[in-house]
């Protein structure tokens, strides 16, 4: 009975007070902190290709070849994450992830003398489920005249200097 004497007293006045007192225990930043701490973590970058963006007289029996700054879920490395596309078209191919490294194979030929752009989408992902959030259009490259040119057979997943 006392109790609701204070509250009818001094009910408004209380109420503000409690409510305030809970608002303020709730919105401490410091209080979260200890149990869930910032974590920062590197976001998942294209590091190197072959081609690199923009190049010109690309083999049209060329691979492509990427590497990435983590290593990714090997689950996720297919045709949804890779797309690679000359205008209207997409180039059906097959995708490999080994030693750290993205290989892209075209079923056939690149037409010989045209713009391709290579899409990697958010569907990769990093070993620890983290998706690639880096704009979706990569890079483009144009292709030579036919089999002469860069091939990108052999590369070296370290970004040069």
């Amino acid at each position: 009975m006392k109790t609701f004497k204070f509250f009818k007293k001094y009910g408004l006045v209380a109420l503000v007070f409690l409510v305030g007192l809970l608002l303020a225990a709730c919105t401490n930043p410091n209080i979260d902190q200890d149990i869930y701490p910032s974590v920062t973590r590197p976001s998942l970058e294209l590091l190197s290709s072959c081609p690199d963006p923009e190049d010109e007289d690309i083999s049209t029996s060329a691979v492509i070849r990427l590497a990435f700054s983590k290593e990714l879920d090997p689950s996720t490395v297919n045709l949804s994450s890779f797309i690679l596309g000359s205008g209207p078209e997409f180039v059906l191919g097959n995708v490999y992830y080994e030693n750290g490294v993205v290989t892209y194979i075209p079923n056939e030929p690149l037409h010989p003398n045209n713009l391709y752009r290579l899409y990697i989408t958010s569907d990769l992902r990093d070993i620890d489920g983290f998706a690639y959030t880096n704009r979706t259009a990569v890079f483009s490259f144009f292709t030579g005249s036919g089999e002469e040119g860069i091939t990108c057979r052999y590369f070296s997943p370290e970004p040069e200097a």
